[in-house]
């Protein structure tokens, strides 16, 4: 999922714009009347996409677009980063590895 939002394929599921009926037909609090999205090996998904994504996961992408652009969150280089940011990073490099396979 996450590599899905970094790859802006989400960037229609915007909480604040979507109306009650939106909310309903994206399964937002509810499940979908539809499927909403469907993973590459078919299983459905009847929630919103952006239910899934907590701010700390927001977070990491916010950081792996950063890191993409040459930017750290702490000054110095990667030896100056905390293990866990460097660790969700490999996650992330590695979702999107896979996720990039898979289409």
């Amino acid at each position: 999922m996450l590599a899905a939002f970094i790859a802006g394929e989400l960037s229609g599921y915007d909480c604040e714009q979507c109306g009650t009926e939106e909310k309903r037909i994206r399964g937002c609090t509810e499940d979908a009347p539809v499927s909403v999205f469907n993973f590459p090996d078919g299983t459905p998904m009847k929630r919103c996409p952006a239910t899934y994504l907590t701010p700390e996961i927001l977070g990491v992408a916010k950081a792996h677009n950063h890191k993409q652009s040459g930017l750290l969150p702490v000054a110095g280089g990667w030896l100056d980063q905390s293990a866990t940011l460097m660790t969700a990073l490999l996650i992330v490099d590695q979702e999107i590895a896979s996720y990039g396979a898979r289409k």
